[in-house]
């Protein structure tokens, strides 16, 4: 086995991997797919569907979206997952009020 074959293993397990260059075409392909695992997941009543329904554009917002996408080195479904978790986490943490908004300092309780 060359040195790259021996090494890029280990790299994948320690999270340290090359990650997939990025390119505009990858990403409407990558976003497109996140839309289609988002669409399937999402439930009447759930966290990510009372947002959507509260603000649409924070919801579908590119970088929002990026951002889950690129934490998960552009698993569309991995990223849409996480996406869902996140705001089902953020009514917990938060309430339902602040779910469509980001969240800024004066949001957060002493405890």
């Amino acid at each position: 086995l060359s040195v790259e074959d021996r090494t890029l293993p280990l790299e994948q397990i320690h999270g340290a991997a090359p990650a997939e260059q990025e390119n505009s075409l990858m990403l409407i392909q990558r976003l497109g797919e996140m839309e289609s695992h988002l669409t399937k997941l999402k439930t009447n009543g759930s966290a990510y569907d009372r947002a959507w329904h509260e603000n649409s554009a924070y919801v579908s917002d590119r970088n929002l979206r990026l951002m889950f996408l690129r934490s998960n080195r552009y698993d569309s479904k991995a990223a849409a997952d996480q996406m869902i978790k996140f705001f089902e986490l953020k009514k917990v943490l938060f309430g339902a009020e602040k779910l469509a908004k980001d969240i800024v300092f004066q949001d957060l309780s002493a405890d």
